[in-house]
């Protein structure tokens, strides 16, 4: 064979084993991961409603850790807000107890009516 065409397969074979290091193994660690938005962990705005006849202030947040993904969310004021470990959630933690607000994706060949609808596989 030609020197030049077993170089060319030896290149093609170690990219593409790089290639697969970086995508499924160990390599694909070392990548940077969507980074948290700063903005998305403070109060954009805020609003003043009653409830059962008690003013409640709501402060508003707006995740922009994902450009595809935008949202917003009121929250009573002194509930105790931090981003959540994965981008795109919060960590809240109110009187009563705490929760976690995640974003769920919706695949872009389904609505949401069928999202909801559709049985999950646990």
């Amino acid at each position: 064979m030609n020197k030049k065409v077993i170089a060319v397969i030896i290149l093609t074979i170690i990219a593409l084993t790089m290639l697969m290091l970086i995508s499924f193994g160990p390599l694909g660690t070392n990548g940077k991961s969507s980074d948290i938005n700063p903005i998305s962990q403070k109060p954009q705005e805020i609003k003043q409603n009653t409830i059962n006849k008690n003013p409640v202030v709501f402060v508003g947040f707006h995740n922009k850790d994902v450009k595809e993904n935008y949202y917003g969310i009121n929250l009573p004021k002194d509930w105790q807000t931090k981003s959540g470990v994965k981008a795109g959630s919060y960590d809240i933690i109110f009187p009563e107890g705490k929760c976690e607000i995640n974003l769920q994706d919706v695949p872009d060949n389904s609505t949401l009516e069928l999202f909801i609808l559709t049985p999950k596989k646990r």
